[in-house]
């Protein structure tokens, strides 16, 4: 039987391809969806409940952003699906005129593992804010993505934690692949609403390239690579992106999910991917512990580090911890009133100095990617590539 396919005959491929890198698999191109194109790499910012932190919607177009992220379990808990189609959906509701990408919900399952059960069925979930009990099947998170309107939107997968072993692994991967099945059968907007696949098999090369071949039988317009960047080690983590780059599609986008510090940006650019999302720089950007450029000193010398109570925590969210040691802030910006900080989402507050800078940069180190480090036993190819639109 033949694979189903997400968008029919017709449709113009998602990605242009603008240039290649002859010495590493990094590229340039642009993201063409219905809200404007995307030039890629790219960087998208993570605003989980419908807003970054910190940042309003107009500031973040300021910065250049033309995607950014909302999260499916969330909005669908609060304010719900119904609340925001009736605001003209996310995009209304955000007062967002750019693209945005919504995740399915899958990692959920991972944050949020002691809330969570796992069936064929489905994810039942307890709610975090009333207790009641939440079943988010494929069709379910699709829906919900429909209602909300992003013009790219992830299927529901299987996700376990990256330092998961054993037979759950696979389990996981296999049901990510027919849960892909529903949610291509689920999307009721395939040329409005660009369905990717997400692949899985956690650091088993065997299994993840299991999930390659049978997923990319299946006629999606984008690829995720899912399942990384949860506390293993480095050079198993990009050996595991190669593995993911070298079989997917060339002229489909590849979409490296919660992906944020600079050098995996890097040498994950190097290694072919297009797109990358993570919480970090939004997520640290309004505190008062931000890190900045050294400020020289009148004799051009860099300025000496602060104190050690300065230092910058190492991984605030707890990915490869212990692999990036905490490092000296060479400014500290004034804090932001704590009542900001701690209101969660809150978009309204201006930024502390230093905030827009955290997410100024990052989607500067996907288009200016210096020259990446090994892979740590294995070569990771290339230098920067020269393109016409000068983004590398």
């Amino acid at each position: 039987m033949a694979a189903p396919s997400a968008a029919g005959p017709g449709p113009a491929p998602l990605l242009r391809v603008m240039a290649e890198c002859g010495r590493s698999r990094a590229r340039a191109g642009e993201l063409r969806l219905p809200h404007g194109p995307v030039p890629c790499p790219v960087f998208m910012p993570v605003g989980t409940r419908g807003t970054a932190k910190g940042v309003t919607a107009a500031q973040l177009a300021a910065l250049g952003c033309r995607i950014c992220l909302g999260n499916t379990y969330h909005l669908g808990t609060r304010p719900g699906p119904e609340l925001v189609q009736r605001a003209g959906g996310l995009h209304g509701f955000m007062d967002w005129p750019h693209n945005l990408l919504t995740d399915s919900g899958g990692f959920q399952m991972v944050s949020l593992v002691e809330l969570a059960e796992v069936r064929e069925e489905g994810v039942r979930f307890r709610s975090p804010y009333g207790g009641e009990e939440i079943l988010l099947s494929p069709e379910r998170s699709i829906e919900i993505q429909n209602a909300l309107g992003a013009d790219i939107v992830m299927q529901l997968d299987d996700v376990v934690s990256s330092t998961t072993t054993g037979p759950r692994v696979e389990e996981a991967m296999h049901r990510s692949v027919r849960w892909l099945d529903r949610c291509i059968a689920a999307n009721r907007r395939p040329r409005r609403q660009n369905l990717f696949a997400i692949i899985q098999g956690g650091l088993d090369p065997a299994l993840r390239t299991k999930c390659l071949e049978e997923m990319t039988r299946r006629d999606v317009p984008g690829f995720a690579i899912g399942g990384l960047s949860g506390g293993e080690e480095k050079g198993r983590f990009w050996r595991m992106v190669k593995l993911s780059t070298d079989l997917l599609p060339r002229d489909k986008p590849r979409y490296l999910m919660g992906v944020g510090y600079a050098t995996d940006l890097v040498v994950c650019v190097a290694l072919g991917c297009d797109m990358f999302d993570c919480v970090f720089p939004t997520r640290t950007a309004p505190q008062p512990r931000v890190p900045a450029r050294p400020a020289p000193q009148r004799d051009g010398r860099p300025a000496p580090p602060h104190r050690p109570q300065h230092r910058l925590p190492a991984e605030p969210d707890g990915r490869h911890a212990g692999e990036h040691p905490g490092r000296p802030l060479p400014a500290i910006r004034p804090a932001i009133p704590g009542h900001h900080v701690r209101g969660g989402d809150a978009s309204g507050p201006p930024l502390g100095a230093g905030g827009s800078g955290r997410r100024r940069h990052h989607p500067r180190i996907t288009r200016t990617p210096p020259t990446p480090p090994s892979l740590g036993g294995a070569q990771c190819p290339g230098t920067p590539i020269s393109s016409p639109s000068g983004r590398f």
